[in-house]
C-alpha cells in the first residue's frame, strides 16, 4: 500500500472512530470507514491518481472525499479531522482497541467518569465505577480489565489503534517545524500491522539535521 494511502487510510479511520465517539449518525460513521477501506487496498498512490486527474474514477471515492484527499496532498492534514480532535482526546481511540471497549461505552466512561487514558481507565475498573456505568455491568468490567492485561502483556508493543493517535500527535508537532516539507507514518504504522513496537515516522526537510536537534 502506498505511503500517502496508508496515511490517509488511517486519518479516515481516526474520522470515524471520533464521529463516533461524539453519537454521530451511522451512516455517516461508516462512509468514513468505507474510504478508509477502498484507500487501503488501491494499488496506485492516490498523489499519482490525483496528477492525471484520475481520483474521480476509483470507485468509492466520491466528490468530498477527493477534495479532502487534496487538502492532505497539499497541506498534510485534513480540516475535518483537526476540528473532530480539538473535541476529542486522542487517547480516546486508543482505549477503542481494548477488548470489550466498543464505542458507546469508551465515550460513556469519557462523558461521565472523565476517563481519557488507559491509567484514567485502571482507575475507574478498580475503583468500581465502570461497573456502575449504565449498561456496564461488573462482567463486562472484567472482560475490559482482561483485555487491558492482554494489552501490557504484548511484550512492549501496542495495538496499532493506541499507536497510531501517538503518531499523529508527534507528526503535528514535527510538521510544526518550517523547514519540513512533508511527514508520514512509516514502518509498522505504514503498513497497518495490529500491534506496533516502534512509532517510525518519514521526514522530508530542507537542513535534515537542523530539524533533528529541534531548531
Amino acid at each position: 500500500m502506498a505511503g500517502n494511502n496508508a496515511a490517509l487510510a488511517g486519518i479516515f479511520d481516526e474520522i470515524a472512530d471520533m464521529l463516533d465517539l461524539t453519537g454521530e449518525i451511522g451512516y455517516r460513521v461508516n462512509a468514513y470507514r468505507k474510504v478508509a477501506r477502498v484507500l487501503r487496498d488501491l494499488a496506485e498512490d492516490v498523489a499519482d491518481l490525483d496528477a492525471h486527474d484520475r481520483l474521480a474514477s476509483v470507485s468509492g471515492i466520491g466528490k468530498s472525499t477527493a477534495e479532502k484527499i487534496r487538502e492532505y496532498l497539499s497541506s498534510g492534514k485534513i480540516q475535518r479531522r483537526e476540528e473532530l480532535a480539538a473535541k476529542v482526546p486522542g487517547t480516546l481511540l486508543g482505549l477503542l482497541e481494548i477488548r470489550g471497549m466498543g464505542p458507546k461505552k469508551v465515550a460513556a466512561a469519557w462523558k461521565q467518569l472523565g476517563v481519557e487514558t488507559v491509567d484514567d481507565l485502571k482507575r475507574a475498573i478498580d475503583s468500581g465505577e465502570l461497573a456502575e456505568l449504565p449498561g456496564m455491568g461488573a462482567k463486562s468490567a472484567e472482560q475490559i480489565k482482561r483485555g487491558l492485561a492482554f494489552v501490557e502483556a504484548a511484550a512492549g508493543r501496542v495495538p496499532l489503534g493506541l499507536a497510531r493517535p501517538m503518531a499523529m500527535i508527534l507528526i503535528e508537532q514535527v510538521r510544526a517545524f518550517s523547514r519540513v516539507r512533508r511527514v508520514e507514518m512509516a514502518g509498522s504504522l505504514r503498513r497497518g500491522k495490529e500491534t506496533v513496537g516502534d512509532v517510525d515516522i518519514l521526514c522530508v526537510a530542507d537542513a535534515g539535521s537542523k530539524v533533528i536537534k529541534g531548531e
